[in-house]
């Protein structure tokens, strides 16, 4: 159905659609709207429909019940249109479409196509990679298992718009590539990649949340973990010092050292012996620190808290 948004209305819609960092024409990754208000007419003796000053609005990517049938069918259809534009199988497209369950994220890999994996993002970066920004997500599925996902300057601004942390996602038809960055958000081998035919919806959460995977103190003093890799880490804060400028410029916030010592459970603690001058240290803004997190975990350290008071007595 041609559509013509008029006056005051067409620069309103342009703003915000190249604001979203939409593209033109975006054929597999629908974008969705909802027309309210607007005139039936007539355009080259087919049926239109246009604005009408004062009263005409359009909201794209609504929140709408209807919405959830329209996505899914637009998945399917959009899988089964690359297939034909590039030659493929239709019936790979449709079969994978059709799985009633997702891929583990620990199997993919890039000699593999037709992926659909249900993931919650736990972490979303800006990197300022000339002469665009990028987005960098850290995605975890529901068996606990994470992977690295890149997204470049071109859609990396409608993504940044789209995604949130915390909440949980589908994607389809994006690559996977070897993971060959010098430090590593996951211990994955691989990577992800998204571009102009990847579709990434809203996903209901699994009936059960994966848990964190902390790293257990013993592996870094023993030299054990990889180095490569970032972790995560639980324990009691201790010994908190000063926040010194180690910089040559006192204004460069990259120039700021603070100093603090964690703790893990007691007895290892106390008992193990392994090397000394151990230490973590945070990677840029990708780190973050969560104080009182609410985890299963969190409650032997409070019983540790206890342990050591009465122990001290």
């Amino acid at each position: 159905m041609p559509c013509f948004a008029l006056g005051h209305y067409a620069a309103d819609f342009m703003n915000v659609w190249t604001s979203r960092g939409y593209q033109a024409s975006f054929r597999y990754q629908p974008v969705f709207c909802v027309l309210r208000f607007w005139k039936v007419d007539e355009f080259m003796g087919e049926p239109s429909i246009s604005t009408r000053i004062g009263c005409s609005k359009i909201y794209l990517e609504p929140t709408l019940p209807e919405i959830k049938d329209l996505r899914m069918m637009s998945v399917f259809i959009a899988r089964v249109t690359w297939a034909i534009e590039e030659g493929e199988d239709c019936d790979d497209a449709v079969v994978s479409f059709s799985m009633a369950y997702f891929h583990d994220v620990s199997i993919l890999r890039p000699c593999i196509t037709g992926w659909h994996i249900r993931v919650k993002v736990l972490r979303m970066i800006n990197v300022c990679i000339n002469p665009r920004n990028a987005l960098r997500l850290v995605l975890v599925d529901d068996k606990g298992f994470k992977i690295d996902c890149w997204i470049n300057g071109e859609y990396a601004k409608h993504y940044a718009e789209f995604l949130k942390e915390d909440r949980w996602f589908s994607f389809t038809e994006f690559r996977v590539l070897e993971n060959s960055d010098r430090v590593r958000l996951t211990n994955h081998p691989f990577r992800m990649s998204i571009f102009g035919t990847t579709v990434v919806l809203p996903a209901d959460p699994p009936s059960v949340e994966p848990r964190d995977s902390f790293t257990p103190f013993s592996s870094i003093i023993d030299g054990t973990v990889d180095e490569s890799v970032l972790i995560d880490l639980i324990g009691v804060l201790s010994d908190v010092g000063e926040l010194v400028n180690v910089g040559t410029n006192p204004s460069d916030l990259t120039g700021f050292r603070l100093s603090f010592r964690i703790r893990g459970p007691w007895l290892v603690y106390r008992y193990f012996d392994g090397p000394k001058n151990v230490r973590i240290v945070n990677k840029g803004l990708i780190s973050k620190v969560l104080p009182y997190p609410d985890v299963p975990e969190a409650a032997e350290f409070c019983t540790m808290s206890v342990l050591m008071c009465w122990c001290d007595k």
